[in-house]
């Protein structure tokens, strides 16, 4: 099951945390060159207390602290206690007394002491009578000790409607690492996040940025995902990039000019990983072809163990050894670090586009509603994403192509048409032709009902625009639609 928080989704504002007088140094400094560059110089009153300094690598950079007893707690026993205040009963004694010993918690001082017990104050509270609207300001408080006590680990938690009834959830994470980009000449914290709990709901963003949550931060498993569907496969040579379509001829070249330019560019970044990452993506395409017969798939790049077992009574003659010997050849060909790599470079990207999200959630006017956009739809998260991705494009030194395709794809996917990313898409290649010179074809969207022909017929020629213009058409886009200039992110 998948599923997404309305207000997580929806509610792009974020406040960037620097330690001390760093951050209010920080906060005016970008409040001053936003109203030089049009915008006034006032700036929102806070939604939420200011978040304590912190230290370690939320400070500088780096791989943050583990903690394998906190690490426990925070996966096993708090999961299993939000899961029966979910159901409206109480929680085991045993564990209730577990959670409110919290000596791992308790052992990093009382501020997260204090966040701790509030955080179960409130989960009492709705076992009683189901309600609560600050779930996610008690959740982040503890994020925000945690951060504050230099440790690796992160919450995230909301309440979410489903089949008519309110359900609580929060999700444990560990924080893989934290990057600073610099915005301006002033950092922003980035975190890399991996889930721990076994929580069987799942975002379907590659990252995640509101006010609620905080910091701007990549999920890298759904990277991970996205690199064995979409990222390795791309590298074989001749690849297609799935745009959802393999029946008709115009989809069909598309896909593969598409995959063309965006191999291109993979290549380039991966360097002398280029080849054996190739060598991993036929691989992975003949596993796909296999499972795909069977009506299977799986998303990890190594096949889970139990995988054949299930399959084994419809394989074919073969296809359970073919399925284990490949598993072997991408074992031996390092596919796992060749898939680290992909990441990386796929997580650089994401990481400028949740950071925009940031930097427009602290403005003190909302960018201007572009006409383009009003003109197909009247929805403040498409025009989030259509900022953010634009963004990404345009300060994406290395990959731009691929985060074009990224984007466009959600206006060719039937399921994803008439979503806030759809929008953003047709916006984007409507504008980015423009800026380029390439015809139109005539208009992509009417009456909400999406027509496919125009945009494959700009999408066309778009896949052979090199990167760099492809960066430049972005940054005239960004000043044809907002009227102000592009602010440069860098990693």
């Amino acid at each position: 099951m998948e599923a997404t928080s309305p207000a997580g989704r929806c509610r792009r504002r974020v406040r960037n945390v620097v330690a001390g007088i760093a951050l209010v140094v920080a906060t005016l400094a970008i409040g001053l060159v936003l109203a030089r560059a049009g915008q006034p110089a006032e700036l929102p009153p806070p939604a939420r207390p200011l978040p304590p300094p912190v230290h370690g690598a939320f400070a500088t950079g780096g791989v943050p602290v583990r903690d394998a007893a906190l690490h426990e707690l925070l996966a096993g026993d708090l999961m299993e206690f939000v899961q029966a205040v979910d159901r409206h009963k109480p929680p085991p004694p045993e564990l209730r007394a577990v959670l409110e010993r919290a000596e791992p918690i308790r052992a990093h001082g009382p501020a997260l002491a204090a966040s701790w017990r509030a955080l179960l104050g409130w989960l009492d509270h709705w076992v009683v009578d189901g309600s609560g609207r600050d779930l996610q300001a008690k959740v982040h408080a503890v994020s925000d000790q945690l951060a504050a006590a230099g440790l690796g680990y992160f919450l995230e938690g909301d309440i979410m409607f489903h089949a008519g009834r309110a359900h609580v959830f929060v999700f444990a994470y560990r924080v893989e690492d934290v990057r600073f980009l610099h915005v301006m000449g002033l950092p922003r914290r980035v975190l890399s996040l991996r889930r721990i709990d076994r929580v069987n709901l799942m975002h379907n963003e590659l990252g995640l940025q509101s006010e609620e949550l905080g910091d701007p931060v990549v999920l890298l498993d759904q990277i991970d995902q996205h690199v064995v569907h979409r990222t390795l496969p791309v590298l074989a040579p001749d690849a297609r990039y799935d745009l959802d379509d393999d029946v008709d001829p115009e989809m069909r070249e598309l896909a593969l000019a598409a995959g063309a330019a965006i191999r291109g560019e993979l290549r380039a970044a991966l360097g002398r990983d280029a080849e054996p990452a190739a060598a991993v993506a036929r691989l992975l395409a003949e596993r796909a072809r296999i499972l795909a017969a069977h009506r299977f798939r799986v998303d990890e790049l190594l096949l889970p163990p139990d995988t054949l077992q299930k399959l084994a009574p419809g394989l074919a003659d073969g296809e359970a050894e073919r399925l284990a010997a490949i598993d072997g050849e991408l074992v031996e060909g390092n596919a796992v670090e060749l898939a680290w790599h992909c990441r990386d470079v796929i997580a650089a990207s994401v990481r400028r586009h949740e950071a925009q999200h940031g930097i427009d959630g602290e403005r003190a006017e909302p960018l201007r509603y572009p006409d383009a956009l009003a003109q197909l739809v009247h929805n403040e998260r498409a025009r989030a994403e259509l900022a953010a991705y634009l963004s990404q494009i345009a300060n994406d030194p290395v990959t731009p192509r691929y985060a074009l395709w990224n984007v466009l794809r959600f206006a060719f996917e039937v399921r994803m048409m008439g979503s806030a990313e759809s929008y953003a898409a047709v916006v984007i290649a409507t504008g980015l032709a423009r800026e380029l010179g390439i015809p139109s074809a005539g208009p992509i969207v009417k009456d909400g009902v999406f027509d496919r022909v125009p945009l494959v017929r700009i999408a066309r020629p778009l896949a052979a625009v090199s990167g760099e213009r492809l960066r430049a058409a972005a940054r005239a886009l960004w000043q044809t639609l907002y009227r102000e200039p592009l602010i440069p992110i860098v990693d």
